[in-house]
């Protein structure tokens, strides 16, 4: 690790969790925020409309979708860094205890 850097494992935990849950709650947003289409009167006006609806229902889904992702990659990066940390004692303690 670089000088003056520390790793904060309960705040890589949180952040996490909350990359988890927000990602749910985003996705939860998809009916409001792609309705169903309404009738504009003119099947070219009708056909936009549920495209721009469409647009709006896939970039929810790949939003939500890259925020759970990131989500499990921070709960991977705590995992990994107490991993590490625990391998760092161990063998502090195995060396002293040779010592």
């Amino acid at each position: 690790m670089g000088a003056g850097y520390q790793v904060v494992y309960g705040d890589l935990g949180d952040l996490a969790g909350a990359f988890t849950a927000e990602s749910e709650e985003f996705a939860g947003l998809r009916p409001r925020m792609a309705p169903a289409p309404v009738d504009g009167g003119d099947a070219t006006l009708n056909a936009g409309i549920a495209a721009v609806l469409s647009l709006f229902a896939s970039l929810n889904a790949g939003i939500s979708a890259a925020m759970d992702e990131h989500g499990v990659k921070l709960r991977e990066c705590h995992d990994d860094y107490k991993e590490n940390d625990s391998d760092v004692v161990a063998l502090y303690n195995k060396v002293m205890g040779e010592a």
